[in-house]
């Protein structure tokens, strides 16, 4: 099918690893979401991908690193710090590392014109792909697999313990991305 349209997607998605990935023989996860050459390009990008490094590794540090998966599939992996030097107050690093890697990612929506944001779950990848969504003005889609509030109800914990503290907030942050998604 050919398009005259060039559709691209950003995805925010930390599931997966690229070496993960390739590991697992798993690409076709990522390669699916052109939608068989529904969209042109698709950007998919793991927010922290260094976090499963060991905490000795130089690799957890620095700017996003950039891959090609094929000739219409791009992974940028963001890392848990900016800088191997901070790694004593991970906090700051961290923040400094995302807003490096938005930095990125608000440079490439603008230079390769994507049309549409897309986060994997409606939390940290969410509140990301709305932000991004948001300041520049494209459509944000939100994936939710699952029923969280019955996981939730069952498991009386987060979903995301290691982000959110309680499960009240992780509902908070749930509905406002939801809310604003397109």
């Amino acid at each position: 099918m050919k398009n005259n349209l060039k559709r691209q997607m950003l995805v925010f998605d930390s599931a997966y690893t690229y070496e993960m990935m390739v590991q697992r023989n798993m690409s076709e996860l990522v390669t699916s979401r052109d939608l068989g050459g529904f969209f042109s390009h698709v950007w998919s990008v793991h927010p922290m991908a260094s976090i499963v490094l060991p905490a000795s590794s130089p690799l957890r540090y620095g700017s996003p690193e950039v891959r090609k998966l094929s000739s219409r599939h791009t992974i940028i992996e963001g890392k848990i710090g900016r800088y191997a030097i901070l790694a004593w107050f991970p906090v700051l690093n961290f923040l400094f590392s995302q807003l490096n890697l938005l930095w990125y990612l608000f440079r490439l929506v603008k230079q390769n014109r994507i049309t549409v944001v897309r986060a994997e779950d409606p939390y940290y990848n969410g509140l990301l792909g709305l932000l991004v969504s948001a300041l520049m003005k494209i459509p944000l889609m939100i994936g939710v697999w699952g029923n969280p509030g019955a996981i939730r109800k069952f498991s009386n914990r987060p979903l995301m313990p290691r982000l959110f503290k309680w499960v009240w907030l992780e509902e908070v942050v749930e509905r406002f991305v939801l809310r604003r998604a397109d």
